[in-house]
């Protein structure tokens, strides 16, 4: 969700040059800020008027992710990230396998609804496909992207969001390695008072 992007990158950023784990209070233009960094520095969970986030080794629950983890693929060393306010919960997390591209895509045809598959492409700069289960509109949506890129792991990332009610605010596509437009911009004066650098993540 949209709204949650300036948490989002603030957990992700605190994570990302933390030292050991503590509890800190930042103030932004969206208010307070807890910012709380887990004992072993592997997780950061960031608490706001907007809601909260986590991110890291301990974000998600898999098994809250909408669909099946591909056999033997190994989670992203970031972990994941969790976020929750009153619209509602995302939980994204991005798994890597050795596997071919084509394999995986095959797995998740299988596993997934007839007609979830809404893109299936090839370039020479690599191979990508997305399902998606629910739309903007729905309660819930799951949505599974596979890609690849010559002599690297094919990626999956999986994102599941739960809206609360029918006023929920609408769901931003997963994007791997991006943010929402504008997000470094909302989430810039939190992490200038924390003194961390801005990082980008996985948005639901």
């Amino acid at each position: 969700m949209q709204r949650f992007a300036p948490l989002c990158i603030l957990a992700a950023a605190v994570l990302a040059g933390c030292g050991m784990g503590h509890r800190q209070t930042i103030t932004t233009s969206n208010g307070a800020e807890t910012v709380t960094t887990s004992g072993d520095n592997k997780t950061v969970t960031v608490n706001g008027s907007q809601g909260s986030a986590t991110v890291g080794a301990g974000a998600i629950d898999i098994s809250k992710l909408g669909a099946p983890v591909y056999p033997g693929a190994t989670q992203d060393q970031n972990g994941g990230i969790s976020m929750s306010n009153d619209k509602g919960t995302s939980e994204t997390a991005v798994f890597k396998t050795p596997d071919d591209f084509s394999k995986v895509e095959s797995y998740y045809k299988s596993q997934l609804p007839a007609g979830s598959e809404k893109m299936n492409m090839a370039t020479s700069g690599g191979s990508l496909a997305t399902f998606e289960i629910g739309d903007e509109n729905s309660a819930e949506q799951t949505t599974v992207t596979v890609t690849s890129k010559p002599g690297d792991p094919t990626s999956i990332l999986l994102s599941h969001v739960v809206k609360s009610g029918a006023g929920a605010a609408t769901v931003a596509s997963p994007n791997t390695g991006a943010m929402a437009p504008n997000a470094n911009a909302s989430a810039a004066p939190a992490m200038e008072a924390s003194g961390v650098p801005a990082i980008a993540t996985a948005t639901p």
